[in-house]
């Protein structure tokens, strides 16, 4: 009997054709769910959670249609390595990891250019000769590394090499010589500054153009095409001892899930994965140092960016910090108004000046509205943060103090203190979201579900009946939990020692006055620990 066939093939267009009518349909969906809660029907509000739960199904399956293994494209880059070592005379030990994570075929295909030059570029400017390596002490097979990791959505490919490193005051002085830059500008820049100098249209150290490189046309092209992918690219180098660059890419870009963000009337999104967390502001926080902007955060200042200053509007009352995170930058963006988070289509938007350009794309949103996407690490280089963040942080290493931080929040009629250190991130939810599963209330939390913390003075229960929701988001083994709670009150120090009797409940570190209340301090290692027993941290179907 001949074996029953387990694949089919199915062109590219088709596939095409059904992520786009997915994307339709998941905006079909925002807008039902948008229009359920505005409406008191129990049934209507039934049947659309059922539907939510459906197409999220329908979504994740027809996105994995697209799917294809990294480990394809570094077949390729094996081939590259060893034709440039041949060309330069150069001996070279080529690593990759992660072949196994999947990326979308249309990110793959665009994907294999950037990263074959850059492979190429680590034999050719990177890794030295046999002899000159001898003569500094390392082994003479020099080695290049590309890894793949998942993280938070994003893929992130890093390509390393043990070589001779970016030598900052060759690459200023190639930029002036190539009228890429004034003399002035040059001198104020700073070492990482100098680094990305080499991404600048014309630029190469090379005197003389051969097979590999000194044609004036590389880096700038791959952090265009990247771009192009939504993603973005980040170049490291510590001078004899080699360089890095990070790439982060998302793994699908038809549809994203992001969170809605308003100033001066203009609404516009940023990618969840780049969100660490949202804070209400408080003013005693916000300090000038250098006359930046900062605001205190965890005994640190993070560096704040006005949306105002972005967009070139008006300064208005800021309300918001919204602390967002790449490779290379970690800032606070100051906004008006924080809205939902919602899965949007993607649509490409016409590229301008490296100089303007903000938006990695613009969002189909759940109303049919259009959005802008920030891409937060080109509006933190147009506000000139790099070196601004560089001054914050030798101030702060100066004069910081280990000071014990806590999230403050109201769990029915008890104050409860969550440490800092446990990095709790906060999200608002709807009930629908909710589901009780044998033995424990779990949530719904873009697609995946993850369990409620339950303590001895707040339980499962305590969900509430008001349209939205608080969770407290915390992780534990890469896994989240979520702690429903009735307000947030803010992000304080407790300086008094804590009180604990014998007979408290373990989750519970002990007892602290605040503003004259009596705050309940929870030790979150045991209450994570508690709640990993049972795992029901797993996809839908």
């Amino acid at each position: 009997m001949p074996p029953v066939e387990t694949t089919l093939k199915i062109g590219v267009t088709l596939l095409d054709g059904l992520i786009d009518t997915t994307g339709e349909i998941v905006l079909v969906r925002n807008a039902l769910l948008r229009h359920s809660e505005t409406l008191k029907d129990a049934t209507l509000s039934s049947l659309a959670k059922k539907l939510d739960y459906l197409i999220t199904d329908l979504q994740d399956k027809v996105m994995k249609t697209r799917l294809q293994k990294l480990g394809t494209l570094f077949q390729r880059l094996v081939r590259a390595v060893r034709e440039a070592a041949q060309l330069t005379g150069k001996q070279v030990d080529f690593q990759t990891e992660g072949a196994e994570h999947e990326i979308d075929k249309s990110i793959l295909d665009e994907l294999a250019d950037p990263l074959i030059h850059l492979v190429r570029n680590a034999v050719d400017h990177g890794i030295e000769p046999p002899e000159e390596r001898q003569k500094t002490g390392k082994p003479m097979i020099g080695k290049i590394r590309v890894q793949a990791n998942m993280r938070e959505g994003n893929v992130v490919v890093q390509i390393s090499d043990d070589g001779r490193g970016l030598d900052p005051e060759k690459i200023r002085q190639t930029a002036i010589r190539k009228g890429l830059l004034s003399v002035e500008r040059a001198a104020q820049l700073a070492p990482e500054e100098v680094t990305e100098l080499v991404f600048l249209p014309g630029f190469s150290t090379k005197e003389e153009a051969t097979t590999l490189s000194g044609r004036g046309v590389g880096m700038d092209v791959v952090r265009t095409n990247i771009r192009k992918l939504g993603g973005t690219i980040e170049i490291s180098s510590t001078p004899g001892h080699g360089t890095i660059v990070r790439i982060s890419l998302p793994q699908t870009l038809a549809i994203l899930t992001c969170l809605a963000l308003g100033v001066d009337g203009l609404r516009f999104v940023i990618p969840r994965q780049n969100i660490a967390e949202v804070l209400p502001i408080n003013p005693e926080r916000l300090h000038s140092i250098n006359g930046k902007l900062t605001y205190e955060l965890r005994g640190r200042h993070l560096p704040l960016v006005g949306a105002q200053e972005i967009f070139g509007f008006k300064a208005t009352e800021p309300k918001f910090i919204v602390v967002v995170k790449t490779e290379k930058y970690h800032y606070g963006l100051v906004v008006e108004a924080v809205m939902d988070t919602e899965e949007v289509v993607v649509k490409p938007i016409p590229r301008f000046s490296e100089s303007q350009q903000l938006f990695s794309g613009a969002a189909i949103m759940g109303d049919g509205s259009v959005a802008p996407i920030l891409d937060v690490s080109l509006a933190a280089r147009f506000t000139g943060l790099q070196q601004s963040h560089q001054q914050i942080e030798r101030t702060t290493e100066v004069g910081q103090t280990q000071v014990q931080k806590y999230l403050l929040v109201r769990i029915g009629q008890h104050h409860v203190a969550i440490p800092a250190s446990a990095m709790p991130r906060l999200e608002k939810v709807s009930p629908e979201q909710f589901c009780q599963l044998p033995g424990r209330k779990t949530l719904n939390y873009n697609g995946t579900i993850i369990p409620v913390i339950e303590t001895t003075f707040s339980t499962s229960e305590q969900v509430h009946t008001n349209q939205r929701s608080i969770v407290v988001l915390l992780r534990h083994s890469d896994k989240l939990y979520a702690l429903p709670v009735d307000q947030v009150l803010e992000l304080t120090n407790i300086e008094s020692d804590l009180r604990r009797e014998e007979s408290d409940p373990p989750e519970i570190a002990g007892y602290t006055i605040w503003q004259r209340e009596t705050v309940v301090v929870l030790d979150t290692k045991q209450i994570l620990h508690t709640a990993a027993l049972p795992d029901y941290s797993r996809k839908h179907g």
